[in-house]
């Protein structure tokens, strides 16, 4: 894909003394070469006020790997040192460019400038990929939410209260009645399916009581999971997690798309695989929450019984028969652990759905 690059010099501020400005534009487009979104690189402009004093210094730089600077001249005395007229030579100068090179998919932005946002809602409607680069604390949020891809100019860790709020930007909330299950595989479908947000929480992560925060924000109807059994949210979260891309480390939910992609089953099971104490109270509380959930077989948790006492191993079947002596036995195990009198005719009426 065909990339064009543009810089706004009086923005991400590069360093112009004692030789560190051409390690630091060498280092920025090597993170930009880095980017899924980005191929061949076939234009590359800087801007800059005409005024700057360090346009000798870098202009050589500049032109020694292939960017052309673009001097902008005050259109007066009294707007000599302001420095939106550099936005808006630059802002023209990106539409213009990218409606005559059509052949140019992805436009990287340089700069954090807010002012750019209409910009980026251009090139977005223009079909293109955007990519930003800037310093988090200087990034406009028009331009965070807009972009594909964004690479952070900052060496250190980005904070995890940055990646927060650009989740929450970049991933509209879903529809509050959804059920919690199909709302969470929603949420982190979306969340792997963005290239920055996918970069964020493969390198930083989030703390686990940020991302609790963000699934309440988004309204979701998180069960009952000391009914269940689980101490605390966490701990419900963690079991939900262990079979998707995203596993808890050292107290982060973090990306590693090394596992199985996520379905309302797995989601079940992970609850249901916990040991559980058959008490009557415990025993009615969790059919009552089973009977809230919607398209999920409350069987389940007699399947995955019968795999634990080796009836079912794998993909391996058993005869219908065995199957209902299976249950039968179980369930008498359980009602009687629970104090409560078994139902002839409602088994019955189980076994026939089997």
């Amino acid at each position: 894909m065909k990339t064009a690059v543009f810089y706004d010099l009086e923005n991400i501020a590069l360093t112009i003394r004692n030789g560190g400005f051409e390690p630091e534009l060498i280092a920025l487009r090597q993170k930009i070469e880095a980017s899924d979104l980005v191929g061949q690189i076939t234009l590359q402009r800087a801007y800059m006020r005409s005024t700057n004093g360090a346009i000798a210094h870098i202009q050589p730089v500049l032109e020694k790997h292939g960017i052309e600077l673009v001097p902008v001249m005050p259109v007066c005395e009294e707007s000599r040192k302001k420095a939106n007229l550099v936005d808006f030579k630059m802002g023209v100068d990106v539409i213009a460019t990218i409606a005559k090179k059509r052949s140019i998919g992805t436009v990287a932005i340089a700069s954090g400038d807010n002012d750019f946002g209409f910009l980026c809602q251009q090139i977005k409607e223009m079909n293109k990929k955007l990519m930003v680069i800037s310093r988090f604390n200087t990034t406009g949020d028009a331009m965070l939410k807009l972009c594909d891809d964004w690479i952070d100019l900052n060496e250190r860790p980005l904070p995890s209260k940055f990646i927060m709020t650009a989740i929450e930007t970049r991933i509209p909330p879903d529809n509050p009645n959804e059920d919690f299950y199909s709302a969470l595989g929603a949420f982190l479908h979306a969340l792997e399916s963005d290239l920055l947000l996918r970069r964020c929480m493969t390198a930083f992560g989030l703390p686990f009581p940020m991302f609790e925060t963000i699934l309440r924000n988004r309204q979701m109807n998180i069960p009952r999971y000391r009914e269940l059994g689980f101490p605390s949210l966490t701990a419900f979260m963690e079991a939900l997690l262990s079979d998707t891309n995203f596993e808890p480390k050292f107290g982060h939910v973090k990306y590693s798309g090394q596992k199985r992609p996520l379905s309302q089953i797995r989601l079940l099971e992970s609850v249901v695989r916990r040991p559980h104490e058959y008490t009557r109270e415990k025993l009615l509380k969790y059919y009552d929450f089973l009977a809230e959930l919607e398209n999920i077989d409350e069987m389940l948790q007699y399947i995955n019984f019968m795999r634990r006492i080796g009836m079912l191993k794998g993909s391996t079947l058993c005869y219908k028969r065995t199957f209902r002596a299976t249950i039968r036995k179980h369930l008498r195990s359980v009602m009687s652990a629970a104090g409560v009198i078994l139902d002839e005719n409602a088994l019955a009426e189980v076994e026939k759905n089997l």
